[in-house]
């Protein structure tokens, strides 16, 4: 089945271009309609309510998504925007898609990629690697090694949207203020809307507790903390914020504790999972969401 690439809303960037450091996050509205691309600088003279009208696709999308995939529509929605600054604009595809079997087709590729970039699997295969349909999306060959050797990149970059423009497009509360707004059941803007949103204040971080995993290990195969600090970092750049294993003397470790530096990379990591199992150096590990408990 051919599936033509979208207009894109957008100045598309090449895969190649991956390691700019200069591409900062998700644009922001134009300060006036007649914009034809966005620029960092715009973002700066948005207001909370700009920022929702300019995703009213993204929030209807999501809505969308949480029927379908309640437990993975944030992180969906965060890595086809993370893809949507690479160039390749699932968004607006799916929005403009009327074949319901292509959209959950995507999203099955969304929730592979997610679970490429959770697990420590080996370098896939042409075959078993294929992602078709967002493969048609983009200009170079696309397959989810791109997401094994960019793994890193990635999940950082779903994180800071997750942590960024995503506070914004999953509020519902906001949601609803805005409804009421256009509809005049509010008669004044609420300042909730007309703050701009470089001045929204700073989200604390999340508790140590939302921000942790549980560790296993077999007491027959033992795990540093060093061990642990470099299979997440090596994947997942500086996520891991501290390491705790159990020290009982006479025992080897066999329980333990990481807290990452953001509640999303807890969710990219068990991905919608109560337990989740990884090698590291041959030896097994066992990560139960601390929340779960």
């Amino acid at each position: 089945m051919g599936v033509s690439s979208p207009p894109k809303r957008h100045q598309s960037i090449p895969l190649n271009t991956l390691n700019r450091t200069e591409r900062g996050p998700y644009m922001a509205p134009p300060q006036s309609p007649a914009a034809s691309h966005f620029s960092p600088s715009t973002y700066l003279m948005a207001s909370v309510r700009d920022v929702l009208i300019f995703h009213k696709q993204e929030i209807r999308l999501f809505d969308m998504l949480k029927a379908r995939t309640p437990s993975f529509a944030q992180r969906i929605l965060a890595l086809w925007l993370w893809l949507e600054l690479l160039g390749i604009n699932v968004v607006a595809f799916v929005c403009n898609c009327r074949n319901r079997d292509v959209v959950h087709r995507l999203i099955d590729e969304a929730l592979q990629i997610l679970d490429q970039l959770r697990q420590n699997a080996p370098l896939l295969t042409e075959d078993n690697g294929k992602i078709p349909l967002t493969a048609a999306l983009a200009v170079e060959p696309f397959n989810l090694r791109f997401f094994h050797y960019h793994r890193d990149r990635a999940v950082t970059g779903i994180a800071h949207i997750l942590d960024g423009v995503g506070k914004l497009i999953f509020d519902e509360n906001l949601h609803a203020l805005l409804g009421a707004y256009e509809s005049g059941a509010l008669p004044e803007l609420p300042e909730e809307l007309a703050r701009p949103y470089h001045h929204l204040p700073a989200v604390p971080a999340a508790p140590a507790d939302a921000r942790s995993l549980f560790l296993t290990f077999s007491p027959a195969f033992p795990l540093s903390r060093e061990d642990i600090v470099v299979y997440f970092t090596r994947r997942w750049g500086r996520c891991v914020e501290s390491v705790t294993l159990e020290n009982e003397p006479g025992l080897k470790p066999m329980y333990g504790l990481v807290v990452f530096t953001s509640e999303s990379f807890v969710g990219l990591v068990v991905s919608g999972e109560r337990t989740v199992r990884f090698m590291i150096n041959g030896k097994p590990l066992w990560a139960r969401n601390y929340g779960n408990q």
